[in-house]
C-alpha cells in the first residue's frame, strides 16, 4: 500500500484536535508532560466573563434558602 493510500484512510479529526500518537511524540521531542503543551492562555475578556459568572452563582446560592443536606442528595 503506498503511503499516500494509507493517509487517506485515517479518520478525520475535527477541527482544532489533535491525535494522541501526534501528542505523545510532541511530548518525547520536547521532553514534556501533555500538560505543558494543552496550556490554555486565557484573554483578559474570559477571565472578566468567569469572574462575573462566579459572582452571580455566589449571589444565587446566598439568595436560596437554607435547606439540610439530605433534602439536597435526595434531588440527586
Amino acid at each position: 500500500m503506498k503511503r499516500s493510500q494509507s493517509v487517506a484512510q485515517r479518520p478525520q479529526l475535527p477541527l482544532r484536535a489533535i491525535a494522541f500518537t501526534t501528542l505523545a511524540q510532541l511530548c518525547a521531542f520536547f521532553h514534556c508532560s501533555p500538560n505543558d503543551l494543552l496550556i490554555v492562555d486565557w484573554e483578559g475578556e474570559e477571565i472578566e466573563k468567569a469572574s462575573q459568572i462566579m459572582k452571580q452563582t455566589f449571589t444565587n446560592a446566598e439568595a436560596m434558602p437554607p435547606r439540610y443536606a439530605e433534602e439536597i442528595w435526595d434531588t440527586f
